[in-house]
């Protein structure tokens, strides 16, 4: 019997990973709301207190990569931290005279 609960709790686990990985892996709840409290109309500095305040060095969470950053564009990935694997998880930011229009996510 303990076999067959096993066997239906991994499945399970799986499924949640594959179609919820926020309810397993706290990298993701953490990148999920940070790009919740993402809001049209912030300025570059309060986007860059948003990240301050969810990766603070005392919060456990590697920082988020910058891999696009000209001025009126700015797109993060989520840090794989320990993760075997890379992760493509991103937060794609539009700007227009300095504040933003536009948040778009992608996820892995």
């Amino acid at each position: 019997m303990s076999c067959r609960q096993a066997s239906w709790f991994k499945r399970i686990a799986l499924l949640a990973l594959a179609f919820k990985p926020e309810l397993i892996d706290g990298r993701y709840r953490t990148f999920k709301a940070f790009y919740r409290d993402l809001k049209v109309g912030m300025n570059r500095s309060e986007v860059e207190q948003l990240i301050d305040r969810y990766y603070s060095l005392d919060s456990g969470r590697l920082r988020p990569t910058v891999m696009k950053d000209i001025g009126f564009e700015l797109g993060f990935f989520m840090n794989p931290e320990d993760a075997s694997r890379p992760n493509c998880e991103g937060i794609f930011l539009s700007f227009q005279e300095g504040r933003v229009t536009r948040k778009h996510d992608s996820r892995d």
